[in-house]
């Protein structure tokens, strides 16, 4: 095998492989920081990504276990899985992986539409790119006490607070006021979608490549302090959430392969679990500079 790349997201290495020398090629600017290994020395995940170029299987043949209606589907095969990316603009899928759910190792064939020869170099686009990417990681990370979550992560004073919503929400416009502050501006770990994990005893928060409007996505983490549900309101105002009410709206946000009834339950034990150990609120807010300087008061920061 050669030596391709490494992507490291959320504390899971995926080390690219394939049987001929190629080059990955991203267009995508927020994946850059990421393609590298993981700087987590603890919990740390790797899964062998193997290329396989043409030769794309035919997996209609298999049962078709969901259709997203617009780029990808998945198939099942036996104990395998085949997540098939094929969008409408293409006559044939552009790849498709096959991994089963607790397996180190994803095989990704790859159709010629993201294979290029130039300057005797063979080129692929990125097979973990958006959406395939993050569904293999969906996945990944539910055997392992993890998730992705639709949220914006702030990191203050060393720690992550977590204000998750759907969209519209108002988590991209919450993170340019934290970016755009006039005194001592913040940084934002991941405006749109975080990889949050329970490694050890202790919770953590990562940045991803999945960035929202707002384009926030660091190669970063660090331990998760609370959660904020957001919630648009006439003032800016924090109520303590029980767990039921927290576990419901956590769940909203996560993403979960609700068509896989196996793997279903231990994203939902992760989650009750995470709204049981990490503090839960829900944050009506204005959307204006004041609602920074009121979080902040309360982080005391």
């Amino acid at each position: 095998m050669t030596g391709l790349k490494h992507i490291g997201i959320g504390g899971v290495n995926f080390n690219i492989n394939s049987t001929v020398s190629v080059e990955i090629k991203e267009d995508d600017p927020y994946y850059a920081s990421f393609f590298c290994k993981s700087k987590e020395k603890e919990g740390l995940i790797d899964i062998q990504v193997r290329l396989e170029l043409g030769n794309l299987p035919d997996t209609a043949k298999f049962d078709r276990v969901f259709d997203s209606g617009q780029a990808w589907t998945m198939y099942r095969e036996g104990k395998f899985f085949w997540l098939v990316r094929h969008p409408p603009a293409f006559e044939e899928p552009l790849c498709a992986a096959r991994f089963s759910r607790d397996s180190k190792e994803i095989i990704i064939y790859c159709g010629k539409d993201i294979v290029a020869e130039k300057d005797g170099k063979t080129i692929v686009l990125n097979p973990l790119g958006y959406p395939q990417g993050q569904i293999l990681l969906m996945y990944i990370l539910a055997l392992n006490k993890g998730a992705v979550v639709h949220s914006l992560a702030i990191p203050i004073g060393g720690r992550v607070y977590l204000f998750p919503g759907a969209s519209g929400a108002g988590k991209s416009t919450l993170s340019r006021l934290f970016t755009d502050r006039a005194e001592q501006p913040l940084s934002v770990l991941s405006d749109d979608r975080t990889v949050v994990r329970k490694i050890g005893e202790t919770w953590k928060a990562f940045g991803t490549p999945w960035p929202g409007e707002a384009g926030a996505a660091l190669n970063e983490s660090a331990p998760l302090e609370a959660v904020y549900f957001l919630v648009h309101g006439g003032s800016n105002r924090v109520r303590k959430l029980d767990t039921r009410e927290a576990a419901e709206k956590f769940l909203q946000v996560t993403s979960i392969p609700w068509y896989d009834r196996e793997i279903m339950p231990e994203l939902l034990f992760f989650c009750e679990e995470l709204v049981n150990r990490i503090p839960c609120f829900e944050l009506q807010f204005v959307p204006d500079a004041g609602v920074v300087d009121f979080l902040l008061k309360r982080f005391s920061y």
